[in-house]
């Protein structure tokens, strides 16, 4: 009888199994696509952001990308300047796929010394906040992307 009841519940495992091969799990469901591409930008920068679109985009899948991609995508580019007053000033772009780009304000970013001075993680992560703090249009064009 213990055997029956074994080769029972083995069976209804294989067969829930078999059942479940092809169908995609949450993690693995198709989730719309964002590139962000950081020209000349130091490397925490470019983290932080991309930390910072997870935290604004939780239902995209993000990539950093460095050459040009196929239209259709959205493209978001961070690039931080000139300094301005021992400032660095970050600016954000993007393309929502349509092939019209679109701008934010800049945003001062942290104070600096040199222009090739180092930021830190969490200063870069203050400045990625505040750039996209400072683009509520930005936010709103990844909300929209979220809901089509």
């Amino acid at each position: 009888m213990k055997r029956v009841i074994l080769l029972f519940l083995i069976s209804a495992v294989i067969f829930s199994a078999n059942q479940m091969v092809g169908q995609p799990q949450a993690s693995q469901m198709k989730r719309p696509l964002l590139f962000l591409r950081c020209d000349d930008v130091q490397k925490n920068y470019c983290q932080a952001m991309l930390q910072v679109l997870s935290k604004e985009a939780p239902t995209h899948s993000i990539r950093v990308v460095s050459g040009p991609l196929v239209p259709g995508v959205t493209l978001i580019t961070l690039t931080v300047d000139q300094r301005k007053h021992n400032r660095l000033l970050g600016t954000l772009s993007w393309d929502t796929g349509k092939g019209i780009v679109e701008y934010g304000s800049a945003y001062s970013c942290v104070s600096v010394s040199t222009a090739t001075e180092l930021v830190s993680y969490s200063s870069a992560y203050k400045c990625a906040e505040g750039l996209i703090n400072r683009t509520p249009e930005l936010r709103a064009a990844l909300v929209r992307r979220q809901i089509e």
